[in-house]
């Protein structure tokens, strides 16, 4: 029976593979150290530039190489997702090697700091301690390193690190933009921006906005002129051309919680859905005497504003658009007029209690004359 014989070098040859860590002053390669793991570069472009640049090896001719790995000699233990087996480790998501002969121990720990906040999801008051510490940090590293690496490396690594800690910041504004209830938050909606200010659309609000924004931003809080020791009567709105409050962002005057544009899409949303001045506290992150100044100053300065344009049509204009039960019947009608009373809160002074109570909705309520042409145009409110 004839038999089969292997070549005894065939026997004894194994496979093997020849991967060698890229990072400068090493010299593991499989072939001295099999112990090694041999981990290959990220495919992405971004990380794959920090790597480059962390193991020293950011020159054009290391770019051409397309195989190029880095050892686990490079890498913390806290770098590794281990299997349940524990016989397999890979690399855990935005891991970046970081131990070289060059860094320090403290080097290695602000690394590992910003590695963790990498891949954390931090809010915003976390993020701006952070950079405050990873500036402190980078002024003592720098001391720390023995043999630097040129001017233009270390440049290029910390820029890295500003842009990774910018991408995390817009993110994490991000977040808290979507739990805030302002305006911009629904502007991309118009249904929404129907629903809680009566607008048709963002355009149309903002338009209404440009046109009394020049003087709404100087306006003054009506607890601010009722306190006041010195009033000039003869002012026709006294929250105007007084001293100005100071907007987020702006440097004079008294601090104010709002932008005047959300003072102003509060207003809008009180009137419009009748919510409590406590819920719009709430909303808004503000006290709830301040929602009651915002309300009253908007109430008492758009009357002024508004109380002046012509709303009454005249009676050729009425009877161009006079609806079609109206003609030869009531041809002369104007004005349609009708008084309606609007459920309010309890004023806490008895006087204003008995003022504003209604016997005949066993509410105190605000009272109203209402007028309308015959086409449905509102032309009075009293």
């Amino acid at each position: 029976m004839a038999t089969l014989h292997q070549d005894p070098c065939k026997q004894n040859k194994t496979k093997t593979s020849h991967k060698t860590c890229a990072a400068a002053m090493c010299n593991n390669r499989r072939e001295n150290r099999p112990d090694l793991t041999y981990h290959k570069f990220p495919s992405d472009p971004e990380t794959s530039r920090r790597w480059e640049i962390l193991i020293r090896r950011g020159d054009q001719k290391f770019k051409s190489v397309e195989n190029k790995y880095c050892c686990s000699e490079h890498f913390v233990p806290n770098d590794y997702r281990i299997s349940l087996t524990g016989h397999r480790k890979d690399l855990k998501t935005g891991a970046i090697p970081s131990v070289f002969p060059w860094s320090s121990a403290k080097s290695h720990v602000r690394e590992e700091r910003l590695r963790l906040r990498t891949q954390a999801k931090i809010s915003h008051k976390e993020i701006e301690r952070s950079e405050e510490s990873l500036l402190s940090d980078e002024v003592q590293d720098s001391v720390n390193f023995i043999g630097p690496p040129t001017i233009e490396q270390f440049a290029e690594e910390k820029c890295l690190e500003v842009e990774i800690l910018k991408k995390e910041l817009s993110k994490a504004r991000e977040k808290e933009y979507v739990f805030t209830f302002g305006l911009e938050r629904f502007s991309k909606n118009p249904d929404d921006i129907h629903f809680y200010t009566g607008f048709p659309d963002y355009e149309t609000l903002i338009a209404f906005w440009n046109y009394i924004e020049p003087s709404a931003s100087h306006l003054t809080y009506y607890s601010s002129v009722r306190d006041a020791t010195q009033v000039n009567t003869d002012d026709v709105f006294p929250f105007l051309n007084t001293p100005g409050k100071k907007f987020p962002g702006r440097n004079v005057g008294a601090q104010r919680s709002l932008q005047p544009i959300d003072e102003f899409w509060l207003f809008l949303t009180r009137l419009r859905l009748g919510l409590f001045e406590r819920d719009l506290a709430f909303r808004f992150n503000i006290s709830i005497s301040t929602v009651s100044d915002i309300m009253i100053t908007y109430s008492n300065y758009l009357f002024v504003m508004l109380g002046r344009l012509p709303v009454w049509a005249s009676k050729d204009v009425i009877k161009q658009h006079l609806p079609t039960a109206f003609q030869g019947r009531f041809e002369n009608v104007r004005c349609i007029i009708d008084c309606t009373e609007i459920k309010c809160e309890k004023p806490e002074d008895l006087q204003k209690q008995s003022e504003f109570y209604s016997e005949y909705k066993s509410h105190n309520t605000f009272k109203g004359l209402i007028g309308i042409s015959p086409n449905v145009w509102v032309t009075l409110i009293c």
